[in-house]
């Protein structure tokens, strides 16, 4: 990248028992989406925060799709079973439109 670039990224979190706290954390994520400037004179922005539902026995899946729908940055990605957290986050990086990814948990830990 040249300087003066802006780098896109997408934030892609593994989902299976997050329905507690899915929504504190893509809010604040959202509120914080503002771009950023790095010290080489080129800037980031949070282009997408993809959420991969992986069957959890909650009601995640009705969190992500609420999520969704109130924000278009937040894209679900929608898994047939329960696949494992590795699984989950490759089909969220498969998924991603961005320059970089950063990969995080569903509790913010990661």
């Amino acid at each position: 990248m040249t300087d003066n670039s802006s780098i896109s990224i997408s934030i892609v979190i593994p989902v299976f028992k997050g329905a507690s706290t899915l929504r504190a954390l893509v809010r604040q994520m959202l509120d914080d989406c503002r771009p950023r400037q790095l010290s080489n004179g080129s800037s980031y922005f949070i282009n997408e925060i993809i959420l991969v539902d992986d069957c959890g026995p909650d009601s995640s899946d009705k969190v992500i799709q609420e999520l969704s729908i109130e924000d278009d940055r937040v894209r679900p990605v929608w898994l047939m079973r329960n696949f494992g957290q590795h699984a989950a986050t490759i089909a969220g990086l498969a998924s991603s439109r961005s320059d970089w990814v950063v990969t995080m948990d569903e509790d913010g830990q990661h």
